[in-house]
């Protein structure tokens, strides 16, 4: 993900910039399901993790690796590509399957974190450290996220959510 996103902002043509989207969109709609699943995991609700669940959380991310790749032919994810010539940021204008994709990734993350409190809470206090570190970890590529949502889509704005991850 964090390489293709570099060489998207290398990129110098709105066609090489969304070739590299594209390529980069399976690690992009993957991380969240996968935090997800390592939240229930670690957070002992292995129960839930069958087949099947994953199947089925699995679902969205297809759908929407399958929506990235064939954006040309209907702009669900990105209605839109322009380049600012200055910076050589390209600005995605969100499309309506975007936005489902947002609701997925973020109930996956609040479920992924109540499931980490709620083992927090039924450890022992010597363990509760390590969870606080992987809680407040997941702070940083998500507060690059929402900084990123919620900046107006008029001025030159990066996600700089993948270097989250990376830190």
């Amino acid at each position: 993900w964090a390489l293709a996103i570099a060489f998207e902002a290398a990129a110098t043509t709105v066609p090489l910039k969304l070739l590299w989207s594209q390529i980069a969109y399976p690690g992009t709609v993957t991380t969240t399901l996968f935090y997800f699943l390592f939240a229930m995991s670690y957070g002992q609700r292995d129960g839930f993790l069958t087949r099947r669940s994953v199947a089925l959380l699995s679902i969205v991310p297809a759908l929407t690796i399958l929506a990235a790749a064939t954006n040309t032919w209907h702009g669900w994810l990105w209605p839109e590509i322009t380049i600012d010539p200055a910076t050589n940021i390209a600005r995605y204008e969100h499309g309506w399957y975007f936005w489902v994709f947002v609701v997925y990734t973020y109930s996956l993350i609040g479920l992924g974190v109540l499931a980490l409190l709620g083992a927090a809470l039924r450890v022992a206090s010597s363990y509760r450290s390590q969870f606080a570190i992987i809680l407040s970890s997941a702070l940083v590529p998500l507060v690059a996220n929402v900084a990123y949502l919620l900046s107006p889509a008029d001025v030159n704005r990066y996600d700089f959510t993948p270097v989250g991850f990376m830190i």
